[in-house]
């Protein structure tokens, strides 16, 4: 089962899956520097706890971000960043059948 993708082009976060539970954030580097602080604030406001997982540059061990997903008790995953964020949350979410939300107007890794 492969989890639903919804795409963020807004400065609030996507639609999050069942909006209640913990949110597990799927992020590179240059995505939490650009956006950390307003998730911080936009997840406070929704009363959601939340948990920023770093990956990149290279592969990320789905394994370990699986696990840490579970340990949070995660009800939905946000990816930002790169291929390789975008890449792990996906695989991450159809492993554990969650609803994956893309925003999508995070900067490049390289901060360009």
């Amino acid at each position: 089962m492969t989890a639903p993708a919804h795409p963020s082009g807004s400065g609030s976060l996507p639609a999050l899956g069942g909006e209640a539970g913990p949110v597990l954030v799927i992020a590179d580097h240059a995505a939490v520097a650009w956006r950390g602080l307003a998730w911080a604030t936009d997840f406070a406001a929704r009363g959601r706890l939340h948990r920023v997982r770093l990956v990149g540059p290279t592969p990320s061990d789905v394994e370990s971000i699986v696990a840490e997903a579970v340990g949070l008790g995660a009800t939905a995953l946000l990816v930002a960043g790169g291929e390789t964020a975008r890449h792990a949350g996906q695989a991450v979410a159809a492993r554990l059948g969650l609803p994956l939300a893309i925003e999508t107007d995070a900067p490049p890794p390289s901060g360009r």
